[in-house]
């Protein structure tokens, strides 16, 4: 498996549909796993909340020529105990069920290993790597084995709880329609 690294967007376009594609048919479709949703986050957001001078780290992986995984991260530094420090972390944190990796099924442990097997190779760019809200369905928690634990400390944090709604509805105006007819004027007004 094939890893390459991507430092902008206009650098990823190529690979818009494969990376919306793959989105669709992985374990987790999400609508803030798109490569549209990533790049205007990545224009609009405003990154002084979460560090200075931030860094697209689009990692994705290859079977050949297919594209089989990918993790949108970003590095910022950090003033962390009154010391800068490059942190690397999911690019979305917030705004999605969990950040994830997205893979092709059957292949999620082999991405996951390829992706942290580049990231050790590369540690120099940065000094920590969060990975928050990860749940116990996590191909990226624990990590994999080839991180080497006598170099690297990893520590588990309790998460904020999600719920998810099953939708049941085949389109939003479905979903509107089948809503209360006092809570459809409400969010009317």
């Amino acid at each position: 498996m094939r890893v390459r690294c991507y430092r902008s967007f206009e650098e990823l376009q190529p690979l818009q549909g494969q990376i919306n594609s793959l989105n669709l048919a992985s374990a987790r479709p999400d609508p803030f796993a798109t490569f549209e949703f990533y790049e205007h986050y990545w224009q609009h957001y405003d990154f002084s909340v979460d560090g200075a001078n931030p860094e697209l780290i689009f990692l994705t992986a290859f079977d050949g020529d297919r594209l089989v995984g990918y993790v949108a991260l970003k590095c910022v530094t950090q003033k962390i105990f009154g010391l800068k420090a490059r942190k690397l972390e999911f690019l979305v944190l917030h705004d999605s069920d969990r950040p994830h990796l997205v893979a092709v099924p059957q292949l999620e442990p082999q991405v996951s290993d390829a992706f942290f097997g580049y990231l050790a190779g590369c540690r120099p760019r940065w000094s920590l790597f969060e990975l928050q809200q990860q749940d116990d369905a996590s191909s990226v928690f624990p990590p994999s084995s080839m991180i080497d634990r006598d170099r690297y400390s990893v520590r588990r944090w309790s998460n904020v709880d999600t719920h998810t709604i099953p939708a049941h509805w085949p389109t939003v105006q479905a979903y509107f329609g089948a809503l209360a007819r006092k809570f459809r004027n409400n969010l009317r007004r």
